[in-house]
This record gives C-alpha cells, sequence and structure tokens, in this order.
C-alpha cells in the first residue's frame, strides 16, 4: 500500500501542551537553513469538528507557521496507534527549587499510591537523595493542570532540562533535579482541549507504533499562499 502523509490547514490543527522558546528558535533556524522537514506532525482527529490534536511535533508546526505555511504536513493516527505515558524532566538546580517549598513536602508515601501527585528527588553533594511530592492530590484536571503549570513555570525556559522517559534515583546529584509527573487519560487531555486548557511543555510522552521518520518533505512543496482542502502528500 502507498504511504500518504496528509496536508492539513494549520487552523484545523490543535495543541494540547504549551512549548518551550528555545526549542522552537532551534527548530525554526534548522528549517529555515535545510529547507528540509525531516518528520511530519503527528496528529489524531478529534472527536468534535473538523479538527486535530497535535500528538507530536508542536515546534516543528509552530515553526513552519512562522515561516508562513498554511499547509502542514501529518500523519494522522487513530487512537488505538498509540499509548499514552508521561515524560520526567532531569532539571539543572537552581534557584528555583527554593520556590517549591510551598508547594511541596517530603514524600513518605508508596509509589503505587496517590499515584496523581507530582514527586520531585533531590540530591545533594554527601550522595543523599529525597524525595519530595506535591502536598495533596488535585481535586480536578483543572486544579493538576494549574498545579503542573506553577511548577513547570519555575524552570522552563530558564534552566536546561533533559527529558527522560524512565528515571532512575541515581540521576539526581549535586546540580540535577528529577520531577516526575503521573500519566494522564487520554480523554482528560481531550477534555481540557475542548475547554481552552493546556498542559506544560514536555510533559506528554505518546508512543506511536508505526511512525514515519526520515522522510525529508522539501518546504519549497508547500504552498506558502494558498489555502487549500486537506490534501495529500506523496512520499518519495
Amino acid at each position: 500500500m502507498t504511504e500518504q502523509i496528509a496536508l492539513i490547514d494549520s487552523c484545523k490543527l490543535r495543541l494540547h501542551e504549551q512549548y518551550e522558546i528555545r526549542r522552537v528558535d532551534e527548530v525554526f533556524q534548522s528549517l529555515q537553513n535545510e529547507k528540509i522537514l525531516k518528520n511530519p506532525i503527528i496528529v489524531v482527529k478529534m472527536e468534535f469538528g473538523l479538527n486535530y490534536l497535535i500528538l507530536d511535533g508542536v515546534h516543528r508546526f509552530l515553526s513552519l507557521t512562522r515561516l508562513g505555511y498554511t499547509q502542514i504536513p501529518c500523519q494522522i493516527l487513530e487512537q488505538k496507534d498509540f499509548i499514552l505515558q508521561s515524560w520526567s524532566h532531569v532539571v539543572e538546580y537552581g534557584d528555583w527549587v527554593e520556590s517549591l517549598s510551598d508547594k511541596v513536602e517530603k514524600y513518605n508515601g508508596a509509589p503505587e499510591s496517590e499515584s496523581e501527585k507530582i514527586r520531585i528527588w533531590v540530591g545533594n553533594n554527601h550522595d543523599h537523595r529525597e524525595i519530595w511530592a506535591t502536598k495533596f492530590p488535585p481535586s480536578s484536571i483543572h486544579e493538576l493542570v494549574t498545579e503542573w503549570n506553577e511548577i513547570t513555570s519555575l524552570y522552563i525556559n530558564r534552566y536546561p532540562l533533559t527529558r527522560v522517559e524512565h528515571p532512575f534515583v541515581s540521576m539526581a546529584g549535586e546540580n540535577k533535579i528529577i520531577v516526575q509527573y503521573p500519566s494522564l487519560q487520554f480523554d482528560e487531555i481531550i477534555q481540557l482541549v475542548r475547554e481552552g486548557c493546556v498542559l506544560p511543555p514536555g510533559v506528554t510522552r505518546f508512543i506511536v507504533h508505526h511512525k514515519f521518520e526520515n522522510v525529508n518533505i522539501r518546504l519549497s512543496e508547500l504552498d506558502r499562499s494558498q489555502f487549500l482542502e486537506e490534501s495529500s502528500l506523496q512520499l518519495k
């Protein structure tokens, strides 16, 4: 079967998470220099309207629109095509840690209990590590998003961070903090988007069973001027 990537109007694409300014600048510069989109934006059609939810590639999408493109190459998935998990953040130690004091407390519960809490590993130069957690489980999905945004706002776009799949306590060294976010259900994300809410950047992790990679779409193939209906782009 011939593989195709759909071209979707940018106005039909919805974000479920915020973005990192530094990463948008980096991707924008790369696209501007290379004039090649290596990987399409990964989306799933939403249950209401004609919109699509971006699962992966928000920085590529924003960079393309910044360059003036309205037709965005997308790989369209169904919900059965992916698994939703979460990323953990390994962040440099800084003054932002002091601002956590009113949001967290030393964690004494079992990891499998109160799984909706954010857990934070803190290390010091004596190789001793403590686990902190948010003080109270959120009472609603909106309270959870507010809590996540408050914590990530302390370090996103301010300190270098690395997203990791499976954090190890050993990663929490003298100058590193691990922030582990719990996973959400996909219908919770849809609910948030429907209500105009977005999650912090780099928290959700979508594992796609079959992802188009290294397709190398030339930007010259994308029309900047015409606002076309959904069409398709043949892979080379």
